[in-house]
């Protein structure tokens, strides 16, 4: 299954043929920015809470490549739906990554290290249902939340994210008219995968997957503040002279 636009089959169905290079180029840079393993070098040492903030990012960064990747498969293969169905859900890991750098930003120059371990707690382990909230998980952040927090910079999202909800719920766009045509003289119903055009998809398709280029800049924005977030953390601890309890990121 193709994991890129093929230029080839974008031309055919008339579509933008620069979006597709652009994407295809962004999410060559975020599966290139992946590692299998993080270790404790001499930037991570100095800091568990950038330790965290490295590991987020690496996790947040494999989903993007999974989702970007699995849309346009499916998508290449004609599986229509459950492209605008993935192209949905990365668009909302990408205003989450939006979001966490927007937060991170403001703490550290804030030089918050309460906040930030709280971001990073909330980040990696937040959940959505009650039992587990009531068994300690974080609260994780609403996609809706960060969607409004995206809306901010691109004003468009909140309404796009919620005209692609309506085709990946059940609800009748996303039903009866993405399978169904109706002969109202003779009485008769056709349904057809492809009653919406691979054309049609693929614009949808292009705005959502324009968070990859979005998201290159973010993770390179993360990636500068794990380095800042470890230098500043190192510079606090020497300037108490103290470690473990004195810094609740310690724990």
């Amino acid at each position: 299954m193709a994991t890129r636009f093929s230029e080839e089959q974008v031309s055919r169905v008339g579509g933008d043929i620069d979006a597709a290079r652009s994407i295809n180029q962004a999410i060559d840079w975020l599966a290139a920015s992946r590692v299998e393993r993080i270790e404790v070098d001499d930037v991570l040492i100095k800091s568990k809470l950038a330790w965290k903030f490295a590991t987020l990012r690496q996790a947040l960064t494999y989903r993007l490549v999974d989702l970007a990747e699995a849309t346009i498969g499916e998508w290449t293969t004609v599986n229509l739906l459950a492209s605008i169905v993935l192209a949905r859900s990365f668009l909302e890991t990408a205003a989450l990554v939006h979001s966490i750098v927007k937060r991170m930003r403001s703490a550290l120059t804030a030089r918050d290290l309460g906040t930030l371990d709280d971001l990073a707690m909330k980040e990696l382990f937040g959940a959505r249902l009650p039992e587990w909230i009531e068994s300690g998980s974080p609260k994780s952040t609403n996609v809706m939340t960060a969607l409004d927090d995206l809306s901010e910079s691109i004003d468009f999202m909140r309404e796009f994210y919620e005209r692609m909800s309506e085709t990946a719920h059940p609800n009748s766009f996303g039903v009866g008219q993405f399978y169904a045509t109706t002969d109202k003289v003779n009485i008769v119903v056709s349904y057809s995968r492809t009653k919406r055009s691979p054309g049609e998809i693929y614009s949808s398709l292009v705005l959502a997957l324009t968070g990859a280029e979005w998201s290159v800049n973010q993770l390179k924005a993360l990636d500068q503040m794990v380095v800042e977030l470890a230098d500043l953390h190192a510079a606090l601890d020497a300037a108490s002279k103290s470690v473990g309890p004195a810094h609740p990121t310690r724990r």
